[in-house]
């Protein structure tokens, strides 16, 4: 396994990002995981792998409206990579993916709480992994979970 970063601010956003994602789990154990910023604040989430967009996840129009249903569309942008998304529900990760291809995928995410974790990955035909969000990713032999970020009000 390997961090990919783009210098320093890479590294102290991962441990950044990983500390809190202890803390969002020891401080709230059993909670499901979903990315709007807050209620009626949605945000497209992408991974970005050596300054190219390989996969983007779009939150669609009224899903951050604080109704505890998270919807949402995603998709690789090169049809040689399989995009996949992936969020934490009760302390379970849960993951839809699509084809080597750029057509949407539609999820629909119900979560009691509204607060969810939430990441990309893309894997190429040769199964090596990238999982992550933004340019800040970890790439490995399968899917991995490190760098997530906090989805709430949905």
């Amino acid at each position: 396994m390997h961090i990919k970063h783009k210098g320093v601010r890479a590294v102290l956003a991962v441990a950044g990002m990983a500390a809190a994602m202890f803390a969002t789990q020891v401080a709230m154990p059993g909670v499901a995981q979903a990315r709007c910023i807050d209620t009626n604040q949605p945000e497209t989430l992408k991974l970005i792998v050596d300054d190219v967009t390989l996969a983007q996840e779009v939150p669609r129009t009224n899903t951050c409206q604080g109704n505890r249903t998270y919807t949402t569309d995603f998709k690789s942008l090169d049809s040689d990579y399989q995009a996949s998304l992936w969020w934490q529900d009760d302390g379970h990760w849960y993951g839809v993916t699509g084809g080597f291809n750029t057509d949407t995928v539609k999820v629909e995410i119900y979560d009691e709480n509204a607060h969810t974790l939430i990441h990309l990955c893309v894997t190429d035909r040769d199964s090596d992994w990238k999982c992550g969000v933004g340019e800040t990713y970890v790439g490995d032999d399968n899917v991995n979970h490190l760098v997530s970020v906090v989805n709430d009000g949905f």
